[in-house]
C-alpha cells in the first residue's frame, strides 16, 4: 500500500468516525465490552471527542509524511 493511499484511508476513516461516532465507538470495543448508552450519547455530542478523532488522524498522517 502506498503512503498516499494510507493517508487517504486514515483521513476517510476519521471523517467517517466524526460523522458517525457511535459506530466508531462500537467498532473499537474489545471482546466482551458493551457500549454505555448515556456515555456514548455524551461522546457523540462532545466537541472534544470529535476533535480528538481529528487530531489522532492528523498525527497518524504526519507520521507517515515525516517518514518520507
Amino acid at each position: 500500500m502506498t503512503k498516499h493511499i494510507q493517508i487517504i484511508l486514515i483521513a476517510l476513516q476519521a471523517l467517517d468516525d466524526i460523522a458517525d461516532p457511535i459506530t466508531a465507538l462500537k467498532r473499537n470495543l474489545k471482546p466482551g465490552e458493551s457500549l454505555n448508552g448515556p456515555t456514548a450519547i455524551n461522546l457523540k455530542n462532545s466537541p472534544d471527542h470529535l476533535r480528538n478523532i481529528a487530531t489522532t488522524a492528523i498525527k497518524q498522517i504526519s507520521n507517515i509524511i515525516d517518514k518520507e
